[in-house]
């Protein structure tokens, strides 16, 4: 979107966690920082940088970049559009509804990146006035070289990506583990998920994972990270990508391994069911089974050569389908507009 909106508009990135991005020149992003009064200060620092950069338009992702927008706009003017990425936030029916109705008065646009986040919106809060804008995979200018070289009784080599949340569901993807090792002793696996570890909430819910590998005796080879920067590496190690989120909008983490031509297991949440064509490039699986991810885990290892090639196309014509180049088309019409 950036590379889009840059050949009209000084386009920056106003963010307090860096290394989500990828070779973004260190010109283009307004840093942010907690400072010694945490998360008050972190809150007070977006607001002031705001207020500083003077922008024209601010697109704002999350609930929480919204708030912070919305208040700076009581001092500033500029144009908002608002885009909600999450079906089920981390957040009360009250702070939702208080969050909602400041969208209604101080947000010029909004969108989400999903139809069943579209739905549910205008059936809770039908006074907004709601775009669905899918997230964009550019294939030309995004893509992750993965030459196809797994095959049947090779390693499994397991990734997830995702903040270290009760919403993405980790403790829930170590019992998948630990299932398999139980139910296959034999086979050789690796594991390995990254996620952000800023805050205090992130930092609780990671030591929680960290304690749950310990006491589940957990042998095989699994490691947990903070995010990285380089994270495509990682999606050129993995044989097989796994997310099994309480809630999503479109996890974009998912649309990434697609382009890596992985196999991806996704809970059955949101949109999901539009990226997996069932035993083609993938499974949507229930929570309230962890056997189905274990069976479906299991049916991957014994995937051909040419099993893996075929989800690599599979990937590539739902990405052309509902993720391509037309959602940006749609977002500079916003700005433009």
């Amino acid at each position: 979107m950036e590379k889009r909106l840059s050949k009209t508009y000084d386009v920056k990135f106003l963010t307090h966690n860096t290394k989500n991005f990828f070779n973004i020149p260190n010109n283009k992003v307004v840093a942010v920082g907690r400072g010694k009064f945490g998360k008050l200060g972190l809150c007070l620092s977006y607001i002031r940088a705001v207020l500083v950069e003077k922008p024209d338009v601010i697109i704002a992702y999350g609930l929480n970049s919204a708030f912070l927008c919305e208040v700076a706009r009581l001092f500033i003017k500029f144009r908002l559009i608002v885009s909600e990425r999450n079906l089920r936030p981390n957040a009360s029916e009250i702070s939702l509804y208080i969050r909602r109705l400041m969208h209604f008065f101080m947000a010029d646009e909004i969108f989400v990146n999903s139809k069943a986040q579209y739905e549910d919106l205008k059936i809770k809060y039908p006074y907004l006035k709601i775009n669905i804008i899918r997230n964009t995979i550019h294939q030309n200018e995004y893509l992750i070289k993965n030459s196809i070289t797994f095959g049947a009784n090779d390693d499994l080599r397991i990734l997830g990506i995702g903040k270290y949340l009760s919403q993405k569901n980790i403790l829930f993807f170590i019992d998948i583990i630990h299932r398999f090792q139980e139910c296959y002793p034999n086979k050789k696996i690796s594991v390995k998920w990254f996620g952000d570890v800023d805050g205090y909430d992130k930092k609780k819910y990671f030591a929680q994972c960290i304690e749950a590998i310990d006491k589940k005796n957990i042998t095989v080879d699994i490691e947990l990270h903070p995010q990285k920067k380089e994270i495509l590496e990682e999606y050129a190690w993995a044989s097989v990508f796994v997310l099994p989120s309480f809630s999503e909008g479109t996890p974009n983490v998912a649309l990434e391994a697609m382009l890596a031509g992985l196999p991806i297991c996704l809970s059955d949440v949101s949109d999901n069911r539009l990226l997996v064509t069932k035993g083609v490039n993938g499974f949507i699986l229930s929570l309230q089974n962890i056997d189905d991810w274990v069976a479906a885990l299991d049916e991957i290892t014994s995937w051909s050569v040419n099993q893996y090639q075929n989800c690599a196309l599979e990937n590539k014509r739902i990405l052309e389908r509902y993720y391509g180049a037309k959602n940006l088309s749609l977002i500079e019409n916003l700005v433009k507009n």
